[in-house]
């Protein structure tokens, strides 16, 4: 993997705010952690929204960050129930998906990160965490579609407060959403993945134990 999904898309979020930044004078750049956290959590609703509204895109990303998964010791089906967040989502009603999810990174948000280790962040400690809290948004899309798409919904309705929380964070983000609809921000996101399949490369065809697991038979029989 060169640069996966993931961490393109931070990279990209961050690199559009205007990061990265000196902490100081003489300082070395980098990026303040609530910036950080910004873009992440931004990249875990995305995911969150590609596996609810693309889930035959989702299957294709989720076969790139587990490309070293045992397919002889599992099904499709037990790769899902494996990595379905569902149940510590359900517990956080007060909580969108995505922001519970990311949670695990918490730590890395309170420091400032240099330039330097987040361009090296497929080889970093982190960018593992990354590709585990981005499958895990994926597969909760997939798998619970109507639920993820009320959270997208109460999001937007909530995007005016949330959002000058994220703006101060260092995202240059418009204060309300840019998208009027759950479809709207489907279409936006497939347009980030084509994006990344353009500068960096094609994502992989999804593994056919995937496509043949129940819970994706069932989406893509919908359309």
């Amino acid at each position: 993997m060169s640069v996966s999904f993931p961490v393109y898309f931070v990279m990209s979020s961050l690199q559009a705010a205007g990061w990265p930044r000196k902490s100081s004078l003489f300082g070395p750049k980098g990026v303040a952690g609530e910036a950080l956290g910004g873009a992440w959590t931004a990249m875990v609703q995305a995911a969150v929204g590609l596996g609810a509204g693309r889930p035959s895109l989702a299957c294709q990303l989720l076969t790139q960050l587990f490309g070293h998964a045992d397919w002889t010791s599992q099904s499709g089906d037990s790769f899902f129930e494996a990595l379905d967040p569902a149940t510590a989502i359900s517990q956080r009603p007060d909580l969108a998906p995505w922001l519970l999810l990311v949670q695990p990174a918490t730590p890395i948000f309170q420091v400032f990160i240099p330039w330097n280790r987040l361009l090296q962040l497929e080889a970093d400690e982190i960018g593992p965490i990354l590709w585990v809290v981005c499958g895990k948004g994926l597969t909760y899309g997939l798998l619970h579609p109507d639920h993820a798409k009320s959270a997208l919904d109460n999001e937007r309705r909530g995007f005016v407060a949330v959002g000058p929380e994220w703006i101060r964070a260092g995202l240059q983000i418009p204060s309300a959403p840019p998208w009027p609809d759950n479809d709207a921000y489907f279409a936006w996101l497939e347009q980030i993945v084509r994006a990344y399949e353009t500068v960096v490369e094609p994502l992989p065809p999804a593994y056919p134990e995937l496509l043949r697991a129940s819970v994706v038979q069932a989406r893509l029989a919908l359309g």
